[in-house]
């Protein structure tokens, strides 16, 4: 089959994405209901240290995510998670990579179920027959968001902008009413655990940190993704570092160390906020950031498979393109039902999240080697992009520290968090890919690099 004669799915992708549209879905995947949980745990592990633990772990993402602004500015395509590692490295790199990445979308139930449980502590005092289980709960929250991603990704990321705009504000909120209230006395000792409390705290919010570079998945359906995406990556973790440092300063100086450590940031803001000023900061900062996380995803989640099954690894009819929404309607429906899978069967969640969080950062690590990959290889397509790194011992140390980062990560999670469910999930999960990799491999169209490039 010539490449020539073929109708990518792709194609009929709607390029409606502007950079206010794109840099929201950034903010929203760095901006999370990990602040509220996890602000309280580095203050136990650094105490008034916490705002150096988000600087340092803020460096860390943007660090880590310059080789996919880089990527994204020179190769701008859809499911660059896929495209990149195929048509740099090989065509099963690609679909491995893909089949790995494609694993963290079952956080999807991990987000649907936080949701719910947050939802839940609001009408605990309602009459029983109006209190929804949690399961129900977090069903409908996922359906909600499934039906608002079919009428496509420019609504989508408007509501996404709406979601995002009262999680800052929220986030605001809490700091223009904490800061008057900081006791520069709690700040008289930094770092009561040394450096190794520092690392670890910085180790943690890194969950919390990154997650920007998502926005690469949506290349094909930005009016300037070149130009849009670095902004959005290294713009939205700098802007959210930010946020976090001002916010961490009023969570460790309000009140003493060791009534915060180890306590969500609602603690804090009880005691600064009046009754409605606190009901707002719960819903903006807890539920609302939730509900956006699941809103992007389901944004982006399908793009990588999208370009995958235009490549024949799996059935191209899976990728088609609804004509008058532009959404890839059947790969939506599948992202829906891995989401709704481990609610309904009341399976763990939490070892799934975890194998996703581990496969998601391997994935990572594949398309940080592309990037070095495009400078050696391909220097030209490097040199045309709108962002780059000139100097190439500035662009070399970026890969490599980027590269360690994410493989400590990796390690750092299967050592902690990873149990043996969580291995024998991820090893079978790689034993299925690597089976429909060997079947479907001789069918593979051919793609080179100069084709995603110019279809860009």
């Amino acid at each position: 089959m010539a490449e020539g004669k073929v109708t990518r799915n792709i194609d009929s992708l709607k390029k409606e994405l502007s950079l206010p549209m794109v840099f929201c879905v950034a903010l929203k995947q760095v901006i999370g209901g990990g602040v509220i949980a996890l602000t309280g745990v580095a203050i136990g592990l650094t105490g008034a240290g916490v705002p150096l633990a988000y600087t340092l772990a803020a460096m860390t993402s943007i660090m880590a995510g310059i080789p996919f602004a880089i990527m994204s500015s020179a190769m701008p395509v859809t499911g660059g998670t896929y495209t990149w590692p195929t048509r740099l490295l090989s065509p099963v790199t690609g679909f491995l990579t893909l089949w790995f990445f494609f694993l963290t979308n079952v956080a999807l139930s991990l987000y649907a179920i936080t949701a719910a449980d947050y939802i839940s502590v609001f009408y605990q005092n309602f009459p029983a027959w109006l209190q929804l289980p949690k399961p129900l709960l977090a069903f409908l929250i996922l359906t909600l968001f499934y039906l608002l991603n079919l009428s496509g990704s420019k609504s989508t990321a408007k509501v996404g902008m709406v979601l995002t705009l009262i999680m800052a504000s929220a986030i605001l909120l809490f700091i223009v009413t904490g800061a008057p209230e900081i006791q520069a006395a709690n700040f008289s000792e930094l770092l009561p655990n040394g450096f190794k409390g520092l690392i670890s705290a910085a180790g943690i919010l890194l969950f919390t940190t990154g997650g920007a570079a998502m926005v690469g998945e949506l290349g094909g359906e930005m009016k300037n993704p070149g130009r849009d995406i670095p902004i959005a990556i290294i713009g939205a973790t700098g802007l959210a570092a930010v946020a976090y440092v001002l916010a961490s300063s009023v969570a460790a100086g309000v009140l003493p160390i060791p009534d915060v450590a180890n306590k969500p940031l609602t603690l804090v803001a009880e005691h600064v906020m009046s009754r409605g000023q606190f009901l707002y900061f719960s819903i903006g900062a807890g539920i609302v950031s939730v509900l956006g996380i699941i809103n992007a995803q389901m944004l982006w989640g399908s793009k990588s498979l999208l370009v995958a099954c235009d490549d024949n690894w799996l059935p191209r009819k899976l990728a088609s393109v609804n004509k008058r929404f532009g959404t890839p309607h059947y790969l939506l429906t599948l992202l829906y039902l891995i989401g709704i899978l481990p609610i309904a069967l009341s399976l763990s969640v939490k070892e799934i999240s975890i194998a996703a969080g581990i496969t998601g950062v391997v994935a990572q690590i594949v398309v940080i080697v592309c990037c070095f990959a495009l400078y050696r290889n391909h220097k030209g397509i490097y040199d045309a992009a709108s962002f780059k790194i000139r100097s190439k011992p500035l662009l070399m140390a970026i890969i490599a520290i980027a590269f360690l980062l994410n493989c400590f990560l990796v390690i750092m999670m299967f050592v902690n968090e990873a149990s043996a469910m969580t291995a024998m999930l991820i090893c079978g999960w790689m034993v299925v890919g690597v089976a429909i990799s060997a079947i479907r491999r001789k069918g593979i169209l051919e793609n080179k690099i100069e084709g995603a490039v110019a279809g860009s």
